[in-house]
């Protein structure tokens, strides 16, 4: 589970904290860094996952090629008079 990970790589970083020692703090947080940068880009290609998952069936249901009309669409041809003209 990357939530008790990341809360496990958050108690180091504290207790740095409390010793106001540089190299310690910077150790902890590079270590906490990390476990952050593996639960995000796990949490992104879930997130990824589920999208493209969810567009599947919606991309089953279209024909190829074809795209389906939104709302009160209406396609027309027109022509623009000038003013000059009249």
């Amino acid at each position: 589970d990357k939530k008790a990970a990341v809360e496990a790589a958050m108690e180091p970083v504290k207790e740095a904290l409390k010793s106001d020692n540089d190299e310690q703090i910077k150790s902890a947080m590079e270590k906490l860094n990390e476990v952050m940068q593996a639960a995000a880009t796990e949490m992104y290609s879930h997130a990824q996952s589920q999208q493209t998952q969810a567009q599947q069936p919606a991309d089953e249901e279209q024909p190829s090629g074809e795209k389906q009309a939104d709302g009160d669409v209406i396609d027309a041809d027109y022509k623009m008079d000038d003013d000059k003209k009249k």
